[in-house]
């Protein structure tokens, strides 16, 4: 964790348990965090020298992201910053993210690796799944920024921002091979980039994680904007619309439309297209998910069981994307990374954290976790996209389900299950 948080608030105290409970979400302490809070007397109030001072203490040389309680908080971060290195000051962000709910964002996203732009994004899309809780509408979601309008394909700077938009070309839409794509190509960029599906009218989110780009619900023919700030916005811009351009390595004709509800009950054949074809049958079942039975333990306890079950997981889907890249192809292994990818989701991890901390078992806090993705990233129910297969509850992917039907004996685009086992907490 090199990017450094600086908490300020009128209250020591406040501050002190936002810190402490930034600090159960992560596995070793709560990293550089500093507070500048309260006054020298135990009173309530924020002096702008403390502050200067923190952000000193704070900075690593990757920056530091300040989060601020209210009023003249703001204020004093502020002229904080006028007494601070020159240096210093470019690498500090002001966010006006909230401050519990931000500082817990921005602690794990922070160990992550990630930097300073991509820190503040995350803490300020901290309320996200409060306000889908509690209004699910597409409008309840709030964002940190607000929604641009539609752009041109071609780059145009906007002030201090980098704008463009992109048209899905994959005949199944950003699914999670490209958009795990698109968030590796943004890894080490200081750059804030936020997606919006403009065909939909949705709201922005962050293309630092993987599964608010899987909200966007971006299918073949959508139009999807790109916002990028910071010094990597020109770069971070060119890398998506050159992915974009590219069809992530997957363009080709749209599929035929499928209305899922329409299917009878049965698992009957779908003609695919027009022709005879002989073959052996091999009907894909939906596999059933069971979330192992909850053991008892303290949140650490929890925690040490969930990391366990994610290295188990990714030790697993490596295997099997080396044996997929080995029999059928590097493209079609791809499939695999988007999986991985999702075990270190910093919204995931955070909200599977609150959980924990809520007393909730490992294994469901992290299939609660799961769940409240595939609800957030849900097509809608006439699309081109195929029924989703099933997610093991443990590791987060589709791989190592139970009791999943065998491989096609013909060769398929598919990667073929290896035989992996769900790892279990």
């Amino acid at each position: 964790m090199t990017v450094g948080i600086v908490v300020v608030s009128h209250s020591r105290a406040l501050a002190e348990a936002a810190v402490a409970l930034a600090g159960e979400m992560l596995q070793d302490g709560r990293g550089p965090i500093e507070i500048a809070a309260g006054l020298d007397d135990g009173g309530f109030g924020t002096d702008a020298i403390a502050i200067s001072e923190a952000v000193a203490r704070a900075d690593q040389g990757d920056g530091v992201v300040v989060l601020m309680d209210m009023g003249s908080a703001v204020l004093s971060a502020e002229l904080a910053l006028e007494m601070v290195d020159d240096d210093v000051r470019e690498r500090v962000v002001l966010t006006p993210a909230p401050l519990v709910e931000g500082l817990v964002l921005a602690s794990v996203s922070a160990a992550g690796g990630a930097s300073a732009a991509a820190v503040a994004a995350e803490a300020g899309d901290a309320l996200e799944a409060k306000a889908v809780h509690l209004d699910p509408s597409p409008s309840s979601a709030p964002s940190s920024t607000p929604a641009p309008a539609p752009q041109p394909a071609d780059t145009a700077p906007s002030g201090d921002d980098e704008r463009g938009s992109f048209i899905v070309a994959m005949p199944h839409g950003l699914h999670a091979r490209p958009a795990a794509q698109l968030v590796r190509a943004l890894q080490g960029l200081d750059a804030e980039v936020r997606l919006r599906n403009v065909t939909l009218d949705g709201p922005e989110v962050s293309a630092a994680s993987l599964s608010k780009v899987a909200t966007l619900g971006a299918l073949h023919g959508h139009e999807v904007a790109v916002r990028a700030r910071g010094a990597g916005a020109a770069e971070a811009l060119r890398r998506v619309l050159a992915l974009a351009e590219d069809g992530f390595g997957e363009a080709g004709p749209p599929p035929a439309t499928v209305d899922v509800e329409e299917q009878p009950a049965a698992h009957g054949p779908i003609p695919a297209s027009p022709g005879i074809g002989i073959g052996p049958v091999r009907v894909a079942r939906r596999a059933a998910v069971t979330v192992p039975d909850a053991r008892p333990g303290t949140p650490d306890e929890q925690r040490g069981r969930l990391d366990e079950a994610r290295t188990r997981a990714r030790d697993q889907l490596q295997g099997v994307r080396g044996t997929a890249a080995r029999e059928i192809g590097e493209a079609e292994a791809a499939i695999f990374d988007a999986q991985v990818l999702l075990l270190d989701d910093p919204d995931l991890l955070a909200d599977t954290a609150v959980r924990l901390d809520g007393g909730a078992d490992a294994a469901r806090a992290w299939a609660d976790a799961l769940d409240e993705v595939e609800r957030g990233s849900r097509p809608p129910r006439t699309s081109t996209c195929a029924p989703a297969p099933p997610t093991c509850a443990t590791c987060g992917t589709g791989c190592c389900a139970p009791s999943a039907a065998p491989p096609p004996t013909t060769r398929s685009r598919t990667p073929r299950r290896t035989g992996s086992s769900s790892p279990t907490t």
